[in-house]
């Protein structure tokens, strides 16, 4: 009689007597509080620049990153850049912090769009580099807020102590009276959709991403 009541129980009676079995269970008893201020990063034996390195190449689609130990490598690195794709003429920037690197390197730039059109390569500095995930936070004050939507490439200039283990341990570091910008963005890759038959095409945004990581910047 058993038997053949349990055979009538149908797949869906199971699950719900599983369920209710399980509401009506003690409790588990949990050992420790759950931390939820400790970062859930944790590199694996590398250091952060090596880990944002790998996520912004391999993972948002950054085309490079220079690793420059000082200024007159981070002012190398941009006359490569300069005279390999023939920038010269085509950069813009207005952002104060990064201007005297472009004024050293003798690179010229402009400081606003010429003709209502934004000049096709863009250089800023940015608020943090988050290691976990690769990508890169900005704000009006560097950037602009057309920068990012005209520019076919864009360039960002960052310190290594500007590297961050994710977003929570950036805004830790924050005051809560800090003059924060009109606009903060965060860069999570490269924009791309693909058209009516599946073929990939580039999105809205810049078209290329390099990086220009300065492990010390002397005082000037």
């Amino acid at each position: 009689m058993e038997s053949s009541s349990l055979q009538e129980i149908t797949p869906k009676e199971r699950i719900l007597k599983r369920i209710r079995e399980a509401l009506t269970a003690a409790p588990v008893q949990v050992e420790r509080a759950i931390d939820l201020e400790s970062s859930v990063f944790v590199p694996a034996g590398a250091t952060l620049a090596e880990v944002f390195a790998e996520n912004f190449v391999h993972s948002r689609g950054g085309q490079f990153v220079y690793y420059c130990e000082n200024m007159e490598e981070a002012v190398q690195s941009l006359l490569h850049l300069a005279d390999k794709y023939q920038w010269h003429g085509n950069i813009f920037c207005r952002d104060e912090s990064v201007e005297h690197i472009l004024q050293w390197a003798g690179i010229p730039y402009g400081k606003e769009p010429v003709d209502g059109v934004l000049k096709r390569v863009g250089v800023c500095s940015c608020r943090c580099l988050v290691a976990n995930d690769g990508s890169i936070l900005f704000d009006s004050v560097a950037a602009g807020r057309r920068i990012f939507a005209q520019a076919d490439t864009l360039i960002f200039i960052a310190l290594s102590k500007q590297i961050m283990p994710d977003l929570r341990t950036f805004w830790k570091t924050q005051q809560a009276d800090d003059d924060f910008p009109s606009m903060m963005s965060l860069w999570t890759g490269l924009s791309r959709f693909t058209d009516v038959d599946g073929n990939p095409m580039p999105g809205f945004g810049p078209k290329n991403i390099y990086l220009i990581l300065i492990d010390q910047l002397e005082e000037q």
